[in-house]
């Protein structure tokens, strides 16, 4: 017969194992690695792929080191051609790259938990110019009924233009500012890259009413405008309509409080991982421990 105190031994080292097949997926999805699937117009087109945020566990957004110097309004719904204007200025290495295939899609395999910028090239495909936009996803994802979507599907957007047409450029600067304009620089510097290379730099200020405008240039190359030296204590935000950009700074109180920027991205929600983790390692010490006392009984 056996005894109690055996009976009970057995019974903890079944359960003990119930509970850690239980908590396998969570200690996978602490280590799970994600995709993404864009769909583009064309084949052939070349788009690179930017790890340029981290997550919190409290859906809290941060630029990494490389990216946070810009001074972007983060919560603003341009953040991302903000912030592609700039990495393009400044040819800031990828994390990776793909081509769209024969089934216009490029894939990006393998990547961490995150926010990743997307951008693409312009492609030259009978007589018109396709320019791809800006795409800023959250990986993962959350869909609408709270799961965790590692591998995404997005759309490209793009932009088609006629090749060998002339088009115009303008850039507008706008303060927010309120009752600190005592604080604005009297001038600022405005660069405009073509195809990701510096073509000419302006200055702006209130001789010229803050704007100005390039003629003659090719429509079917990518221009984008981004403000040298952003001022301190502001935040750039620029937003293109049509093909006027809009540079506008925004002052910061640095002595007003603030709350933790959460851009409408997908929140993941907290990470149990650590968790599953230590709790793992304790059933796994006092499994042993039951078998080791088993054996010298």
């Amino acid at each position: 017969m056996i005894k109690l105190s055996e009976r009970v031994k057995h019974i903890s080292v079944f359960f003990l194992i119930a509970v850690l097949f239980l908590s396998l997926p969570q200690i996978a999805l602490a280590t799970e690695m994600g995709s993404i699937k864009l769909s583009y117009q064309v084949e052939g087109a070349e788009f690179a792929l930017y790890h340029i945020g981290d997550i919190a566990d409290n859906g809290e957004i941060t630029l990494s080191d490389d990216y946070s110097g810009y001074g972007i309004e983060l919560e603003s719904e341009n953040a991302a051609s903000t912030l592609a204007a700039y990495i393009t200025n400044d040819d800031k290495k990828p994390l990776s790259t793909a081509v769209t295939d024969k089934d216009y899609v490029a894939n990006f395999d393998n990547l961490p938990k995150g926010i990743y910028l997307i951008l693409g090239s312009t492609k030259i495909v009978d007589g018109v110019s396709y320019t791809a936009l800006p795409v800023m996803v959250s990986l993962p994802f959350v869909d609408t009924d709270k799961n965790l979507i590692w591998d995404l599907e997005v759309n490209g957007k793009y932009e088609k233009n006629p090749v060998g047409a002339d088009t115009q450029i303008s850039v507008l600067k706008i303060w927010k500012d309120e009752t600190n304009q005592n604080l604005r620089p009297k001038d600022i510097s405005i660069e405009l890259t073509k195809d990701g290379q510096k073509y000419d730099t302006v200055t702006l200020n209130s001789d010229n009413n803050w704007k100005h405008t390039w003629k003659n240039l090719d429509s079917s190359s990518q221009w984008l405008v981004t403000e040298k030296n952003v001022p301190v204590g502001y935040e750039v935000n620029i937003q293109r309509n049509g093909n006027t950009f809009i540079v506008t700074n925004t002052y910061k109180d640095v002595d007003k409080p603030t709350s933790p920027v959460v851009p409408a991205l997908p929140q993941t929600g907290q990470l149990w991982w650590p968790v599953y983790a230590l709790t793992f390692a304790g059933m796994f010490f006092i499994i042993v421990g039951v078998i080791r006392r088993r054996k010298n009984v």
